[in-house]
């Protein structure tokens, strides 16, 4: 059974320096390769919480129109005439 945890690091390590990784040499599973994925997007997610820059969803700010009402801009059938 391989390491996953060692494998996980090496994946995250190169997806975070944008370096390809050569093929594993070692024969794994499906249930193994499903395994490192777990792992390496845990450990992202256990990074950006420690680092604060988790969150959760899009988040804009309120955008309001120079009468300060929210401007909700759909397309040109909504804009005045």
């Amino acid at each position: 059974m391989p390491d996953i945890k060692a494998l996980a690091q090496r994946v995250d390590d190169a997806a975070r320096y944008a370096k390809e990784i050569p093929q594993l040499s070692e024969p794994i599973t499906l249930a193994d390769a499903y395994a490192i994925q777990k792992e390496s997007l845990g450990r992202r997610y256990r990074a950006r919480r420690a680092a604060g820059r988790h969150q959760d969803g899009l988040h804009q700010p309120r955008q309001d129109g120079p009468d300060g009402r929210p401007r909700h801009d759909l397309g040109p059938a909504d804009r005045p005439r």
